[in-house]
């Protein structure tokens, strides 16, 4: 049975990518809202020492927008089939 994030609660795992003064986060993860929704959260390592604590930031998931992507509906190709009264494609 898969690990279920119980709301209110979250997972974040040390981030592969991360190099001390890098841009990546320290961890990444996922975090479950009272009320059920899912978000991104990612944990960073202040680049001062003068900050006792880490920042988190907390975002709502990442969704493509594949409606204006040519190659996903079809060929980019595709309004070029009209009928132009000539039997050369070009």
């Amino acid at each position: 049975m898969a690990y279920e994030i119980k709301p209110g609660q979250g997972t974040l795992f040390k981030n592969d990518k991360y190099e001390a003064g890098g841009i990546q986060p320290y961890c990444r993860g996922k975090v479950k809202t009272p009320d059920g929704k899912e978000w991104e959260a990612a944990l960073w390592i202040p680049k001062s020492d003068k900050v006792k604590g880490f920042n988190v930031s907390i975002k709502e998931p990442y969704v493509k927008d594949n409606t204006d992507d040519p190659y996903v509906s079809g060929s980019p190709y595709a309004d070029n089939t009209k009928e132009t009264g000539s039997d050369l494609p070009f």
